[in-house]
């Protein structure tokens, strides 16, 4: 875990969210990237949770969240334009990443790791940084 933090996580980054609940094993990622980096961890409230699509921009807003743990899917519910989204940072775990979902952050200059684990031994096995280039290679983006 030391050197996967030292590697992809950037010492800037000091606000965590993580958007899994905290039975689902990438939990366990998001705590373990904002302890060992002595980072805040952003916990989303119970009342936003049960709405977090319509909530989450204002969540990682209201937070200055910098740094994002979660599954593609959760990019469909965030504005990559707005001026308030502080991301600088976005890990990706648990389903297919597509070049249309990375792109809008890419051009904000957001950096995309895209990740895989199998849930039954750990919560990453490989990973790989998403780019502009990556992007233009196909449909599916590699996952290290």
């Amino acid at each position: 875990m030391e050197h996967y933090c030292s590697s992809q996580c950037p010492d800037s980054l000091v606000r965590t969210l993580c958007t899994a609940r905290l039975s689902w094993d990438v939990s366990v990622l998001g705590m373990l990237v904002s302890f060992s980096k002595g980072n805040t961890l952003c916990v989303i409230p119970p009342n936003l949770s049960q709405n977090l699509p319509q909530y989450l921009n204002q969540v990682c807003e209201d937070m200055r969240v910098d740094l994002l743990i979660g599954t593609p899917a959760v990019l469909a519910f965030l504005d990559a334009t707005s001026p308030r989204i502080c991301l600088e940072h976005i890990i990706l775990l648990g389903d297919v990443l597509t070049p249309q979902m990375s792109q809008p952050w890419l051009k904000q200059g957001v950096q995309i790791v895209n990740a895989y684990g199998p849930t039954e031994t750990t919560v990453i096995v490989t990973s790989g940084t998403i780019t502009e280039s990556t992007c233009s290679k196909g449909e599916s983006l590699s996952i290290g």
